[in-house]
């Protein structure tokens, strides 16, 4: 420990001794830490009482002082005590805990995930519209069908340019688990017409408000629109196997049932509107393996899709907890049959 100055010294001796103002204390104690010198338990504990007798009720230096007694093996006085626990309570009641946590959720990102998961994610960025978050649930659905062991192969309506496959097929090859086919069901001309009471947004407006721009048939348009080609030739970048890869090109009004296959582990919903979205849960919720895992994109972000679900689950008096990955997206797990 570097020697204290003499006046340092006498500074100490009047702490020690009761002799000392808080000014004096504060100053001795920003000298030393100043320099890097520890500054004493015994000393810190006269500092503290010299600040609680300043003002009694300020809760940091009550809390400070009470870990300072403790940690020196002394008793700490009742009245310390319960006004730590009174300044606590009164801490914990008066702040916002939904609000801290989003904090705590905004700085902490993806930090909480795997790296697998992590790397993966952003080389999917440019190839889907979904969050992290749905990526994530995404991700760990894999993992649960296949931990597991779910039967069935893997559904996805509505795949833009297959970013949510590419991560599927990935994470299969890493496993080691290929045998699954992967089924990929889209118009690949883009989003066709929405009903225009339906499909609506979580902020009211009208779907066919934006489609309309952007159409360039009855049953396709500009929106969300990537070609057959474009996302084969993505999906083949993973190595997956190709003979196991299926792209069902148009409508699912159309095309489901007859080229959906018998059985579905993961069953992933992500084409919008109500008259598709209900059309894939009369036909393709039935074929979920029991466990198996259901994910719907857009439950949250359109009201068309929410009421298709809903009214599924109502009229087959469904056991379906649907599970909030975010704002938009909702995933279950299957455990009775429709």
């Amino acid at each position: 420990m570097e020697k204290l100055t003499k006046e340092e010294a006498e500074q100490v001796s009047r702490l020690l001794g009761g002799r000392s103002t808080l000014g004096e204390g504060l100053q001795l104690y920003n000298a030393l830490i100043g320099r890097g010198i520890a500054f004493p338990l015994e000393w810190e504990e006269k500092v503290l009482e010299l600040c609680i007798a300043e003002d009694p009720e300020r809760g940091d230096i009550l809390q400070r002082y009470r870990h300072v007694l403790m940690s020196l093996g002394k008793p700490v006085p009742a009245g310390i005590e319960s006004r730590c626990a009174a300044f606590a309570k009164k801490s914990e009641y008066g702040t916002d805990h939904q609000q801290a946590a989003a904090q705590y959720h905004q700085r902490t990102g993806l930090s909480d995930t795997e790296s697998e998961f992590r790397e993966l994610a952003e080389r999917m960025r440019p190839f889907t519209m979904t969050s992290f978050e749905r990526m994530y649930a995404l991700f760990k659905a894999v993992e649960f069908i296949e931990a597991a062991k779910i039967s069935g192969d893997i559904v996805e309506c509505g795949v833009w340019r297959g970013g949510s496959m590419m991560l599927v097929a990935h994470l299969l090859v890493k496993l080691r688990r290929t045998s699954r086919s992967l089924y990929l069901f889209d118009t690949y001309e883009g989003l066709p017409r929405p009903d225009e009471s339906k499909d609506v947004d979580i902020w009211g407006n009208r779907a066919i408000d934006g489609w309309r721009p952007r159409r360039t048939g009855d049953e396709s348009s500009y929106w969300a629109n990537a070609s057959l080609d474009e996302v084969r030739a993505n999906m083949l970048t993973t190595g997956y196997p190709p003979e196991r890869l299926h792209f069902v090109k148009g409508m699912v009004e159309d095309t489901i049932p007859e080229s959906a296959p018998g059985q579905i582990a993961l069953l992933r919903l992500d084409t919008d509107w109500y008259e598709s979205t209900r059309h894939e849960m009369q036909h393709l919720f039935p074929r979920l393996s029991l466990n198996g895992v259901l994910i719907i994109d857009d439950y949250g972000h359109f009201a068309g899709a929410r009421r298709a679900v809903d009214e599924y689950v109502a009229e087959h008096a469904l056991p379906l907890l649907l599970h909030r990955i975010d704002y938009s997206g909702r995933m279950a797990i299957k455990i009775a049959r429709a």
